[in-house]
């Protein structure tokens, strides 16, 4: 059982006493520098660049842009465990991402596939996959395969 005095005492940082006096170190502008629209208080944008000598081009605007389209969801590969692979493949069917496809495994958008090694499996497997680099194998897997 916990007691009180047992608990071990929190050490929390002090918080900054800004603008106290010039001999405090952050006195005066209270380290916000001198004018502008900083030290009064306004927010500004990250890449807002006022006075720069690019004519006030702001560095998002002369930055280069990317050209093309590339969607967030771009999902070219898949993982699969050895455990599907034997259920739907007979030792002699050659694996590979096109006989996947046609038996919807896979969507047929995918072009890699990595085989995980799955639980419960500890007799030699006999699977022949394709050789191309479509399909990658871990470890596991391999020392399966063996």
């Amino acid at each position: 059982m916990f007691s009180l005095s047992a608990l071990p005492k929190l050490v929390k940082a002090k918080r900054k006493r800004l603008g106290r006096g010039e001999g405090s170190r952050t006195g005066k502008n209270a380290g916000r520098g001198h004018k502008g629209q900083a030290k009064h208080g306004g927010k500004m944008p990250v890449f807002f660049a006022a006075g720069s000598s690019d004519s006030g081009t702001s560095a998002l605007s002369r930055n280069p842009k990317t050209k093309g389209f590339k969607a967030r969801e771009n999902k070219q590969i898949s993982s699969m465990g050895l455990a599907v692979i034997m259920r739907n493949f007979g030792p002699r069917d050659l694996v590979s991402v096109k006989t996947m496809c046609e038996k919807n495994l896979i969507s047929d958008k995918i072009k890699n596939v990595r085989i995980i090694m799955s639980k419960g499996i500890t007799e030699k497997v006999t699977i022949k996959f394709d050789t191309n680099k479509n399909i990658h194998l871990t470890k596991g897997v391999l020392e399966a395969l063996n």
